[in-house]
Order: structure tokens, then C-alpha cells, then sequence
């Protein structure tokens, strides 16, 4: 447990430095882009961690997923050291300075905190699932392998939804692309709450309406993180460490209290996933209500 504090040491200062160097080397539209290719990623990796874990586990011991992830440290360490190039000093300094004072303008701005509200939610639905789908696999009588591999196909829909949202950047408002993601996130927790109403558990009805919730997780999770971190460019520094914070921390503790006060199984994932989604909806609603001029558009066109 202590080396895996010292872990998320690194991994949460990757997570805020990297949003941050985005900011500083690119326009706010060319972020949006990246975000688009950086964030499918960044939400690749809990869906294959189970598929490789459960290999190496039911192959070789549980203890190579530690050497398999001490190893996997060393390529980030050195892109690190020997191609990551320090940002303009003068811009360095303003967003050092930025981050100890844009934590209360950013607490109260309101573009800010209703793109926050949609990433927290999707990352504490994707982290619901990874919890919770543990043991419902376990209960459908299927093995550590097996189920590992299921996490395999919500990737395809992480990749379309960026692959889309990409294409329609250019195409649509910023704010409605996101609102698309959302809508597949609605219809993914529709679908569990309609199968757990009726008391019908599958497989195929964990995967397909996680299929969905994996479209917004590609678009809408990734554009959101871009938009809350362009809302304030003055304070992007704080944004990128406030959003991560809020994310991070929100998907623990909604993961901890879900399984602490209604236990595990298909009807706990699958109205967890439809408040979310609820949650999420209600955010989209009132950013695009609010949307009446240019400026509301952080990035991309309006």
C-alpha cells in the first residue's frame, strides 16, 4: 500500500503537468485536438489494465503486475528526461504564480465548474464499472481471463467517440459535441436501469450499454477536460491541477461510497450509471442555455 502512494505521487503529477504543457505550447482550438488523442488514452488504460492483469496473473503470479507496471514507469521516465522540453520560462513563471491565486476565481466561474461536473461524472461512472464489474463477472461464472477480456471491447467505443468528435470539431459547436457524448451516456444508463427493472443480467447486457457510456468517455470526457482547462487561460496551470483533482478524487470517492452503502451487482451499477448520466445531462443543459455570445466558447467554434 505505501509503494503504491508513492505511485500515485507520479501518476497524479503526470495527469496536471501534462494538461498543463498542452496549454502553454498550443492554441485553444489545437488543444481540443490533443485532448482528442491524449484523453482516449489516458481512459485506454483502466479498460486494458484488467486484460493484461488477469494474464499475467492467471499466467505467471499476481505479483508480475507490479514488475509488469515498474518496468512500463521506465518508458515515461525516459521520454521524460530526454525529450520533454521545458516550457517558455516567462510563461512558467506566470502560471506558478497563477496556480497559488485562480483557486477561488476558478471555484466560482461557472463554464469552469460545469465542464468539471461533466468529467467527474463519466470518470466515476468508468470507475463504478471497474469496481463493480468485478464482481458481477464473478457471478455470471467467469474466470479472471475471461473477464479481463471483456474490458477489451469498451476500448472500440473509446475510439470511436474520439474518432467522431474529432471529425465534428470542425463541423459543430463545442458544446453540442459534447452534449452528443452526454446522450450516449443517458442511453447507456437507460439500458442498465431498463435490464435491471426487469431483473435480466448478461453479459451482453453489461457490455453493450457500457459501449455506450464508452462513446462519451471517448468525446465528451476528453472535450470537457479541454473546455474546463480554456475556460480561465489566466489561471490554466490551476484549472489543470483543480480539474485533475476534482476528477481523480470524485471517481474514488463515488466508487468508495456506492459499494459502502448499496454493496455490489448488476442493479448497483446500473442506476449508479443512469445518476450519473442524469447528472452529466443536467450539466450539458445548463452550459448550452447559457451560451449567448462568442466568449462563451472556450474552444473551438461557437
Amino acid at each position: 500500500m505505501l509503494g503504491r502512494c508513492v505511485q500515485a505521487l507520479g501518476a497524479a503529477s503526470g495527469l496536471v503537468i501534462g494538461r498543463a504543457l498542452i496549454s502553454d505550447r498550443f492554441s485553444k482550438h489545437e488543444a481540443a485536438k490533443i485532448y482528442n488523442v491524449v484523453y482516449p488514452l489516458v481512459s485506454l488504460s483502466p479498460a486494458l489494465a484488467p486484460a493484461i492483469g488477469g494474464y499475467l496473473t492467471h499466467v505467471l503470479s499476481w505479483r508480475w503486475s507490479f514488475i509488469f507496471v515498474a518496468l512500463f514507469a521506465c518508458i515515461p521516465f525516459a521520454l521524460v528526461a530526454f525529450r520533454l522540453k521545458e516550457s517558455p520560462p516567462s510563461h512558467a513563471h506566470s502560471t506558478r504564480t497563477a496556480f497559488l491565486s485562480g483557486l477561488p476565481e476558478l471555484l466560482r466561474h461557472r463554464t469552469f465548474m460545469l465542464y468539471t461536473m461533466v468529467a467527474c461524472t463519466i470518470y466515476s461512472a468508468w470507475f463504478v464499472y471497474l469496481t463493480q464489474s468485478t464482481f458481477i463477472f464473478h457471478s455470471l461464472g467467469l474466470s479472471e481471463k475471461q473477464a479481463g477480456w471483456l474490458y477489451v471491447p469498451l476500448t472500440c467505443g473509446i475510439f470511436l467517440g474520439n474518432f467522431v468528435s474529432k471529425k465534428l470539431l470542425d463541423r459543430m459547436g463545442y458544446d453540442h459535441i459534447v452534449g452528443l457524448g452526454v446522450a450516449c451516456f443517458v442511453a447507456g444508463g437507460l439500458v442498465f436501469a431498463v435490464a435491471a427493472w426487469l431483473g435480466q443480467a448478461s453479459t451482453v447486457l453489461v457490455i453493450v450499454p457500457m459501449a455506450l457510456v464508452s462513446l462519451a468517455n471517448g468525446s465528451s470526457l476528453s472535450l470537457a477536460v479541454s473546455g474546463a482547462v480554456a475556460s480561465c487561460p489566466r489561471w490554466a496551470a490551476s484549472a489543470s491541477g483543480l480539474v485533475g483533482f476534482f476528477q481523480i478524487g470524485s471517481a474514488a470517492l463515488s466508487t468508495a461510497l456506492v459499494s459502502l452503502l448499496f454493496g455490489t451487482g448488476y442493479r448497483v451499477l446500473a442506476f449508479a450509471i443512469l445518476g450519473f448520466a442524469l447528472v452529466a445531462l443536467g450539466a450539458v443543459r445548463w452550459l448550452l442555455d447559457g451560451r449567448t455570445s462568442q466568449s462563451a466558447h472556450p474552444v473551438g467554434k461557437p
